[in-house]
Parts: C-alpha cells; structure tokens; sequence
C-alpha cells in the first residue's frame, strides 16, 4: 500500500511539473525565434515554435517532476511537503529544473568534447532551468502550507 501512495505521489508531481513547465518552454522557444536578426516571423514559425515549447515542457516537466520527487523522497523521508523547509526544497527544485540540460551537455560533452558545450546559450539554459526548478518547488511549498490540513 505504502508504495501505491509514493507511486501516486511520484506521478502527480511528474504531471504537475510538466504542466507547470509549459509556459516557460513556450515562452523560451517564442524569444529563440524573435532573437535577432529576425525582422519579419511568419504565422507557421510562430505555431512551431510554440509546438517545440509544449514538446519542451512534455520531456523536461516530468524529468524534472521525477527528480524532484525522487530527491523529496530520499533527502526528507517522506514528510509532507509543506512541512518541510523552504529552503531545502527550493535548493531541490532548482535541481531538479537544471537536471536535464546538465543531463544533456554531459551527453554532448562526451560525444563532441567539452569545448563545443560550454558557451554562454548553454550555461543560460542551465541557470533559467535551475531557477524556473526553484521557483515551482517553492510556490508547491507556499501552496501546501496554506493548504487546510486533511
């Protein structure tokens, strides 16, 4: 039974983060596109660009909801979400938000060479993933304490 209510828990914070992600991914792609030099966007780069933000957030949202989960699970031993302390599960989200691109650019670093990875576009990503992570672990946090107890 234990493991049915931590599977159940794993798998609404894989949904919740995938959902939580959309507006990021969406956004993120949209300012790749309207990057310069840029001057006129047509309607069908505009719709791609949002479907590679939904296709975005459907792989990084529940990686990242996994991970979170994952680390909530092992670093606080099952306690509550919104008892716990903020900062820990911030420090955790962000984590957790920043663990696919990190994932990705030591793929990258094995295949091409660590020369071809860091450039400033990649240690952005890293640092946006890492503090959208943050931001969604510490309004989950916010949103559970007020929460009335079941």
């Amino acid at each position: 039974m234990k493991e049915m209510v931590r599977a159940r828990a794993i798998s609404v914070m894989t949904l919740l983060w995938m959902v939580l992600w959309l507006p990021f991914a969406i956004t993120a792609h949209l300012a790749i596109l309207f990057e310069p030099p840029h001057h006129s966007v047509a309607w069908s780069q505009v719709l791609r660009a949002v479907r590679y933000g939904v296709l975005t957030a459907g792989l990084w949202g529940p990686g990242s909801g996994v991970v979170f989960a994952a680390l909530l699970a092992t670093a606080e031993r099952g306690g509550a979400i919104g008892q716990l302390v903020v900062r820990r599960v911030i420090l955790w989200g962000a984590i957790s938000g920043a663990s696919l691109p990190v994932l990705l650019l030591v793929w990258d670093a094995v295949q091409i060479g660590i020369t071809m990875v860091v450039d400033w576009r990649n240690v952005t990503v890293v640092g946006l993933g890492a503090a959208y992570g943050a931001l969604i672990a510490a309004g989950l946090v916010l949103l559970a304490q007020r929460a009335p107890a079941a």
